[in-house]
């Protein structure tokens, strides 16, 4: 685990400061390519922007493998979902004591998806140290 110190090791690489000069900035990819592996760049980095500032760039974490990279995708897909699902207010939900009942069956819905996720999730996770094992 990283510190958070501006100077920090991985892979024989020390990172403090970009090639400006200025302490680095630490993100998360979200790519499809590389879900939640995080990065060192230099603090004017914007992807959005297509400003790369000094070009400095190096991985923290270590690759992953295509099932890791298969499950993350997945569950980022999931969570997607799930969260536009959680909006009462696009349900027609406003708040009236009329609408308890409906949203409290609702709410008991996307609990038992949570569940069924976090179960599958570990399933996903006893198979893959299975796999380590063989």
């Amino acid at each position: 685990m990283l510190s958070n110190t501006s100077n920090f090791t991985n892979n024989s690489f020390t990172f403090g400061v970009c090639n400006y000069g200025i302490p680095v900035a630490t993100k998360t990819s979200w790519t499809t390519q590389n879900p939640g592996r995080r990065f060192v760049t230099c603090k004017f980095y914007n992807p959005d922007s297509m400003m790369s500032g000094c070009n400095f760039f190096r991985w923290i974490d270590d690759d992953m493998t295509n099932w890791q990279r298969h499950v993350i995708n997945r569950l980022v897909k999931e969570n997607k979902c799930l969260k536009n699902e959680v909006r009462p207010q696009d349900r027609g939900f406003d708040g009236n004591s009329s609408d308890n009942g409906a949203m409290e069956v609702y709410v008991e819905k996307l609990e038992n998806k949570c569940n069924m996720l976090t179960n599958e999730v570990e399933v996903l996770k006893y198979e893959k140290k299975i796999q380590i094992l063989r």
